[in-house]
């Protein structure tokens, strides 16, 4: 599929140290797909019961132990990158895991203390633990019980723990670890300005943030004051918005057929209940192709990012 979205202008890095009735029409579709904005002890108590039920559903269907990643996935368009290349199929979801690698980049992780916040189903664990087997300690934080509880079924090993938290109070001491990942997870987050403050809390000094995620088009600066107001140094910004598109265009239908194939899931939680059906709902999710999401990304109302952020000495 051919597609040329308008891009932002690329933020500036810190020194070292359709119509528009459719588009209308679009962002109205998109905003009743989030639903009426709740309180941030009911938008949590919904995200929880979401992905325990989410967790749930795939342990109970055929070969749903394999899914271990829950993220758009990047398809690399041929152009320098700055992650590590050639993900192995052997890690399965193969767009999924080059996000993860393309979010760590260059960062080095040979004997550091890596805590990823929203692990999920602990595929970027299973990622790292894959192609930095010399990372010294690492540590998974999610919301969601269910998903802790199948991470720790298939990853433990002495130097793998894995924990139920709140990723805008993170439940560690100050200057715990060498490295905080989050990958699509923080765009759940009702108040994202206290997770970026509580990850650097956490960083020891020159730690470094490694963030991607799903952030509307006009609030990309607005972000960037947040991490910078929290501490934060930026080192690096990327808008690959076209990759994730790609990996849509790649994977989503498949994605959302085998759903289809297993019978779709029961979600449980009020961020759920509404006039759309269960299939709508999950396609939005997987941003399949003709979605007001997937066209949100196409006409950069929505961008994803990947940012190298870093904690000075």
């Amino acid at each position: 599929m051919s597609r040329h979205p308008h891009r932002l202008t690329q933020p500036a890095v810190d020194a070292p140290g359709s119509s528009h009735r459719e588009a209308s029409v679009e962002r109205q579709e998109a905003s009743a797909e989030r639903g009426p904005s709740p309180s941030a002890s009911d938008a949590k108590e919904s995200l929880r019961l979401f992905y325990n039920s989410f967790t749930d559903y795939l342990s109970a269907v055929p070969e749903g132990h394999r899914s271990k990643f829950i993220n758009f996935g990047y398809a690399d368009d041929q152009s320098p990158g700055r992650g590590v290349t050639g993900a192995s199929e052997a890690l399965g979801h193969v767009n999924s895991a080059r996000l993860v690698l393309e979010t760590i980049g260059g960062c080095p992780l040979d004997g550091k203390d890596l805590l990823e916040v929203g692990c999920g189903r602990g595929g970027p664990i299973g990622v790292v633990l894959d192609r930095f087997p010399s990372v010294r300690r690492v540590v998974g934080l999610d919301l969601s019980s269910s998903a802790v509880e199948f991470c720790r079924s298939y990853l433990s090993r002495p130097n793998v723990h894995f924990e139920v938290g709140d990723a805008e109070n993170l439940p560690f001491p100050d200057s715990s670890f060498d490295v905080v990942l989050n990958i699509e997870s923080a765009c759940h987050y009702p108040d994202v300005n206290a997770f970026y403050r509580s990850a650097f809390r956490v960083l020891r000094p020159a730690g470094h943030f490694l963030y991607s995620d799903s952030i509307d088009g006009d609030q990309v600066d607005h972000r960037l004051a947040l991490l910078r107001g929290a501490g934060f140094t930026v080192e690096s910004t990327r808008d690959v918005t076209a990759n994730i598109l790609r990996s849509s265009d790649e994977v989503a239908a498949l994605r959302f057929s085998l759903m289809q194939a297993a019978g779709m899931p029961t979600i449980a939680g009020p961020r759920w209940d509404s006039s759309k059906s269960i299939e709508e709902r999950m396609a939005h999710a997987l941003c399949l192709p003709g979605t007001a999401r997937y066209h949100r990304f196409a006409r950069a109302e929505q961008v994803f990012v990947i940012w190298t952020l870093r904690k000075p000495e």
